[in-house]
């Protein structure tokens, strides 16, 4: 065999590279989430084909949570009010406290348009 470790020794072992990869699987995570949103919103997983927009909303609540910017910007668009192109017809009240929370989390990971909107809550504020 080309290695002779254990991913659970890996695990066990100091690493300075342990953050990087804590936060990559968090993304890859956020990744399956987010294209398990799409999918539900869809109608994938559906005998007669009709979306699912709660479970949609929960995998993109899943994602959100994880870091996945995407995800923040598309909850921060529901929250807003704002048209999006993921949970299009999912309709629920607006909360510009909710808004700006995923706004921040999306500009943490460096996403333009939040970043820019960020900007503007505060120039407002």
């Amino acid at each position: 065999a080309a290695h002779d470790w254990k991913l659970s020794d890996l695990a066990k072992k100091k690493n300075s590279q342990r953050p990087f990869i804590a936060k990559l699987c968090s993304k890859l995570g956020g990744d399956v989430h987010f294209q398990m949103a799409k999918m539900y919103e869809n109608g994938i997983f559906s005998a007669d084909g009709n979306g699912d927009l709660e479970s949609a909303f929960f995998h993109l609540s899943c994602a959100a949570k994880m870091g996945y910017a995407k995800a923040n910007v598309i909850l921060a668009k529901l929250y807003s009010g704002i048209a999006r192109d993921v949970l299009r017809d999912y309709k629920m009240e607006e909360d510009v406290g909710k808004a700006f929370e995923h706004w921040l989390e999306a500009a943490k990971e460096k996403e333009h348009t939040a970043m820019h909107m960020v900007a503007q809550f505060y120039e407002g504020a």
